[in-house]
């Protein structure tokens, strides 16, 4: 049997990559119940296995194909997704005085918005 830390690690792993995709059935105790059945499917694959830094994208790839073959159709846009993320990195680089940094994040906020707006009129 493996380790329940491991085992809880990669159904948090698997449910955070669903929730950023926006996957949802409609049923989430059906939702949990899946994600647990994959967790259990990824640890049993790599039973022993010492992880040398590869442990997310290889996790990151399994649940994103275990979602595709459920046939889930993102409720995020792929683009608009991959723009949020940009902004966040953008504003972890933020810098500057207090009032410096308020200004730049209303700037990010203002380009979010007519992102999600524009990507909601399409």
């Amino acid at each position: 049997m493996s380790n329940p830390y491991f085992l809880h690690e990669a159904i948090a792993d698997i449910a955070y990559q669903a929730g950023t995709m926006g996957y949802y059935s409609g049923d989430s105790r059906e939702d949990m119940q899946t994600f647990i059945t994959w967790a259990e499917e990824f640890e049993a694959m790599h039973v022993g296995r010492t992880w040398d830094g590869e442990y997310m994208e290889e996790m990151e790839a399994f649940a994103l194909a275990k979602l595709n073959a459920s046939g889930h159709v993102p409720t995020v846009h792929p683009q608009l997704l991959a723009r949020l993320r940009h902004y966040a990195g953008s504003a972890n680089a933020v810098t500057g005085t207090l009032d410096e940094r308020a200004m730049k994040y209303a700037a990010l906020l203002t380009m979010i918005e007519r992102d999600i707006i524009a990507h909601l009129s399409v």
